[in-house]
């Protein structure tokens, strides 16, 4: 038995850290002091993580109407249990 380790996987999170640190930073510079700015982008954000949120549960829901295989309705039935804990 090998054990292999896809390397890029690791280089894929550094990268991605990098990067989201680097917009943080860029983001603060640009608000600095500005506390309404801050306040609006992340009303803003959140609003958008709901609707996206809402269309994950509004798929889970179309896809549980439409299965006609109890073993897959159970399975849909717990993915929009969970993902509907995210709207609360």
């Amino acid at each position: 038995v090998v054990y292999v380790m896809n390397v890029t996987d690791i280089d894929d999170k550094i990268i991605l850290r990098a990067r989201r640190n680097y917009l943080l930073d860029q983001y603060r510079r640009e608000v600095e002091g500005d506390l309404e700015r801050v306040l609006n982008d992340g009303r803003a954000a959140l609003r958008l993580a709901l609707e996206k949120q809402q269309g994950v549960v509004s798929a889970s829901m179309e896809a549980f109407a439409g299965e006609s295989e109890p073993k897959r309705k159970e399975e849909l039935e717990v993915v929009i249990k969970q993902e509907s804990l995210k709207l609360e």
